[in-house]
């Protein structure tokens, strides 16, 4: 189980209200990286290695998208920094607590090639 949920977001001062509402939601904490400049997403990979070498979570879970584009690119690119395993394409997972706090992710098998996606290991990156 996870003890802490920390959201994050990179950008401007206005980013401020999209970590109110995650903790409104339950988040227990929130990092602000400000930039008034646009971050492409080897950036934002770079910055969210160094939270996480100071964090050290067990899970990192990021979006398809934001609010700029929708590149799908920063999770892998942070899972290559971090040689950390990587689910880009989401597996059913079973919520057992409120706001983000996962476990098990559940195992699933792709009849065509039989392919065995059962992300158990820790860290890494949804």
């Amino acid at each position: 189980m996870a003890k802490e949920v920390i959201a994050v977001s990179i950008g401007p001062k206005k980013a401020v209200d999209t970590l109110r509402v995650a903790l409104s939601m339950g988040a227990d904490r929130a990092v602000h990286v400000l930039s008034d400049e646009e971050i492409q997403p080897l950036g934002v990979a770079s910055i969210l290695s160094k939270l996480v070498d100071r964090e050290s979570p067990d899970l990192v879970i990021l979006g398809k998208q934001a609010i700029d584009g929708d590149n799908n690119q920063t999770g892998q690119m942070l899972a290559g920094i971090l040689d950390w395993p990587q689910v880009s394409l989401r597996l059913p997972i079973v919520v057992c607590s409120f706001f983000g706090v996962m476990r098990p992710i559940l195992h699933s098998r792709r009849s065509y090639d039989s392919a065995d996606l059962n992300p158990r290991a820790k860290p890494m990156i949804l």
